[in-house]
């Protein structure tokens, strides 16, 4: 939902859940050209934007009871509850947290709920950029003074099921939904009881929005790699609101597969990124373009970018899988001999735990810990090859030291070998068991939530 270009007659719809919107759609002959989510683009602003509110109270009942007993559509036929155990309390608790999302990037029935109930003056709505602000309380009457050419007869909208007239507010949850609205109900001109007390004020305007910087992802647009320009921000795009937004929804682990397209891919990769900061994810797409055109097309100067301005963030933010991406990335496309250098040290060394790793996986012998024996300082093993020797070897040590020094090679690379070496070392890891042997304790470790946390104050705080 949200925004919609309509033709003949053109205009912008602006969709805000529960007031009507579905039923505005319907008075076009035609469907809607394209969709966009928390932003209009430039290229419709020619065109008329009308939005419609509603009182509060009633808005947020509908939202509810469509989620818990289900809803008849405009057709006629009976949509079944998405959510039958919702109830009142659990909708506010889901509307106030900040870790449920609301953007349409992810669509589970927690966030497709949020986005449902989301307040109807919150700038993902852009009721501020409304010419036209109609009432769904009168909405005959207000699309009639629109006076647009073209349009059909506004039909019946959606209605309840009869089970929901049971839904009813105490007392105390009226006065946290008031709380909870209380801009709402301001600025949209009703009282506390429902009734309309005073015209509409358009809210201000975001003074920073990520939707519009990133068009192609908060669309419905379908971008394949031939057009691969488009599924990015611009590269001179502000990356700050991306460096302060915490990805919301629910975490997911690895994906492994491919979509033809870029914007489905990238929605596919944002679970991983959850709780993490959307600057890491973008930097993500960026890799996934730079692979696609083989780093001859988009992509890679934004990515660039992106790990010299704030590569302390990303580093911090993504999993081992994508530290794994950024050291083959520079191998493959380094600015200069030093950081593609750094790069394939970066790429050498996951590929080589990653072997390691597998290899025990695939032959599963079990192995007893502490061992009973460690190989000493004469453990041969291969071409001259001597084995490690757990209580004064010193690989470890100097992968350490050498890890070090690479800053003053190149900053980015430099970062990321040290990130990726203490990966390894903090995870059960062939390093992690070794360095294990020597009897030495294991260095303190904050969490990487926290850790991460703790990187997006700093930085702001800069």
């Amino acid at each position: 939902m949200t925004c919609f270009l309509m033709e003949n007659p053109r205009a912008v719809l602006i969709h805000i859940p529960k007031t009507g919107g579905t039923a505005m759609r319907w008075l076009w002959p035609d469907p809607p050209v394209q969709r966009c989510y928390g932003y209009i683009p430039d290229t419709w602003m020619d065109a008329e934007k009308i939005a419609v509110v509603r009182n509060p109270e009633a808005r947020f009942l509908s939202g509810v009871r469509m989620f818990k007993y289900g809803t008849t559509g405009v057709n006629g036929a009976v949509e079944s509850p998405r959510m039958p155990d919702l109830d009142v309390d659990r909708a506010l608790d889901i509307v106030e947290n900040p870790s449920v999302g609301f953007d349409r990037t992810q669509r589970t029935e927690r966030e497709n709920l949020k986005h449902h109930l989301l307040p109807q003056t919150h700038p993902f709505h852009c009721l501020h950029l409304a010419d036209h602000v109609l009432r769904q309380e009168t909405l005959a009457e207000d699309v009639a003074a629109l006076g647009l050419d073209g349009l059909r007869p506004l039909t019946r909208q959606r209605e309840a099921v009869a089970a929901s007239d049971l839904l009813q507010l105490t007392n105390q949850q009226r006065t946290r939904l008031q709380r909870v609205f209380a801009q709402d109900y301001d600025l949209l001109g009703y009282d506390q009881t429902g009734a309309v007390s005073n015209p509409v004020t358009l809210p201000p305007a975001p003074e920073r929005a990520i939707w519009p910087l990133w068009p192609a992802y908060f669309s419905d647009q379908t971008v394949l790699a031939k057009m691969a320009q488009d599924a990015l921000p611009a590269d001179g795009v502000d990356l700050k609101p991306f460096v302060d937004e915490t990805i919301a929804g629910i975490p997911k682990s690895t994906w492994p597969g491919r979509k033809g397209n870029l914007t489905e891919h990238f929605r596919n990769l944002q679970p991983e990124f959850v709780g993490s900061s959307r600057i890491a994810h973008l930097a993500a797409c960026c890799i996934v373009v730079i692979r696609r055109t083989q780093g001859a097309g988009p992509g890679l100067l934004l990515f660039n970018r992106i790990m010299s301005e704030h590569g302390d963030v990303v580093l911090a933010d993504m999993n081992s899988r994508w530290l794994c991406s950024v050291a083959d990335t520079l191998a493959d496309h380094g600015q200069h001999p030093a950081q593609q250098a750094l790069g394939l040290c970066g790429s050498l060394l996951a590929a080589a735990v990653k072997l390691a790793e597998t290899e025990r996986l695939i032959y599963a012998v079990p192995r007893p810990w502490p061992p009973n024996a460690r190989l000493g300082e004469d453990g041969v093993m291969y071409d001259g090859v001597i084995s490690f020797w757990g209580e004064n070897g010193d690989m470890i040590d100097n992968l350490l030291d050498r890890a070090a020094k690479a800053e003053d090679l190149d900053p980015i690379g430099g970062q990321l070998i040290l990130e990726m070496t203490s990966r390894i070392l903090r995870f059960d890891t062939v390093f992690r068991r070794m360095a294990e042997l020597s009897g030495r304790p294991d260095v303190p470790q904050i969490s990487d939530e926290i850790r991460a946390r703790l990187t997006r104050i700093a930085n702001n705080r800069l």
